[in-house]
């Protein structure tokens, strides 16, 4: 407040809620994105660990690994269409699966018959790659009912989550989880389940390289030939910013 009085063009925020409970987080936070809104001249470097507060404040997230930027963009952007696994994961959570790209509309999932429809995609045809897939994008298929990708999947625990319901489980031997509204009926733990997604919603990812401790240790050197560096926009008009690392 006293940094706003005095005029202050930026504000450097770090961890500024991290000692609040939930409730008073989501108050502050609301007040926070109020303030976003009506000082479209200031810009706010929020620094957090906490994905939800990033998605909710920033028009622009640069995602941190290892002390390197691993993608810089909107906050839509990288929820929903992440270049890198590491993105995918820590944004919200995702199910990653291997796949081998057969045209840059279709992939072949290990122990799957059928040709699996992605998002297109500008990868080569034959190369081994990563889908990901947001839980809450994934269907729990009614006996007779069809989508556009259907798998298998075999349940191994069942979480209630109040509004939601995660069931956990794996599909071709990888882990996988679905997100389902509020469930009256529950698969058992044991059974397999048919599931189904949008083609749209399955995204391919770039390589990365991981040390054996699971921590990305180098990636591609362009991250995004559509957005310019931070350098480059010096210039532009002021715009919030969180940094997630």
């Amino acid at each position: 407040a006293r940094l706003l009085a005095g005029g202050a063009s930026t504000l450097l925020m770090d961890e500024p809620f991290g000692a609040l409970d939930a409730q008073l987080r989501q108050g502050m936070l609301a007040e926070l994105g109020r303030l976003h809104r009506e000082l479209p001249d200031v810009t706010m470097l929020y620094v957090t660990h906490g994905q939800n507060e990033a998605l909710t404040l920033a028009d622009r997230i640069a995602v941190m690994a290892n002390s390197r930027l691993v993608e810089y963009g909107t906050a839509a952007k990288l929820y929903s269409d992440p270049e890198f696994e590491f993105t995918a994961r820590f944004l919200g959570s995702s199910n990653v699966l291997p796949v081998t790209l057969s045209s840059a509309t279709e992939a072949i999932l290990p122990g799957h018959p059928q040709l699996l429809k992605i998002a297109p995609t500008v990868q080569a045809a034959g190369l081994t790659a990563k889908l990901s897939l947001r839980p809450h994008r994934v269907t729990l298929l009614a006996a007779g009912e069809r989508a556009q990708n259907e798998l298998e999947m075999q349940v191994d625990d069942i979480q209630w989550r109040g509004s939601t319901h995660l069931i956990a489980g794996c599909v071709a031997g990888q882990p996988f989880a679905v997100e389902a509204l509020e469930l009256t009926e529950l698969p058992a733990p044991g059974t397999t389940v048919r599931i189904g997604f949008a083609a749209a919603d399955a995204v391919m990812l770039r390589a990365e390289t991981r040390n054996a401790d699971g921590a990305v240790v180098m990636l591609p050197a362009e991250l995004d030939t559509a957005t310019p560096p931070i350098a480059a926009r010096r210039h532009e008009e002021h715009r919030p910013v969180a940094v997630a690392s």
